[in-house]
């Protein structure tokens, strides 16, 4: 993959973007490096040996994170990092389902240095839509509960805001086969 994209760019300007979203997607980082004088902005959903999650369908995933934010007209870095903290936010929620995106913008293999993200902030990738609402901010949420013999809990998301008001709240059930239900 490396060849062909380094061919890729040796025959087109401007930069070339890689979003890989699957398990262990970061140990690919060092092998992409783009040419010397070309630009790579490289995304992984999982570093090192870490699986990818996709539950509820693959509702809810780093991919689904990200192109939300795309499509809402962000660059690349603030869609990435949206990304990295809801899917860190959600895996840090369940015990050993740690998940932890990885960005190399400055093409020298390693992620997450405090060199990157510079590139992939002044890049949008599309025309950089802008939509007319924002996303939600929900200030209240409930605590992770933990049901024994019961058949109900009740859960809840208050003090949910947004420009254009709101339609419709998911939750996501993380039963005990770590199978998501989506309600």
């Amino acid at each position: 993959m490396d060849a062909w994209l380094d061919s890729l760019q040796e025959s087109i300007s401007g930069k070339v973007t890689v979003i890989y979203d699957a398990s262990a997607s970061g140990n690919f980082i060092a092998s992409l490096t783009p040419p010397a004088d070309r630009e790579r902005i490289f995304i992984a959903a999982a570093s090192g040996e870490q699986p990818a999650y996709f539950p509820a369908d693959g509702t809810v995933s780093f991919s689904r994170f990200f192109w939300k934010q795309v499509i809402g007209g962000s660059n690349v870095a603030d869609a990435f990092y949206w990304a990295k903290q809801s899917v860190r936010y959600l895996s840090g929620r369940f015990p050993g389902a740690e998940q932890i995106p990885v960005l190399d913008d400055n093409g020298n293999g390693i992620g997450n240095e405090k060199s990157d993200g510079y590139l992939a902030e002044n890049y949008r990738i599309g025309a950089g839509i802008m939509l007319a609402g924002d996303m939600p901010i929900i200030g209240d949420v409930s605590v992770g509960q933990t049901l024994e013999k019961q058949t109900y809990a009740d859960i809840r998301a208050g003090d949910v805001n947004a420009l254009t008001g709101i339609a419709q709240v998911l939750a996501v059930i993380i039963p005990p086969t770590s199978e998501a239900v989506r309600i």
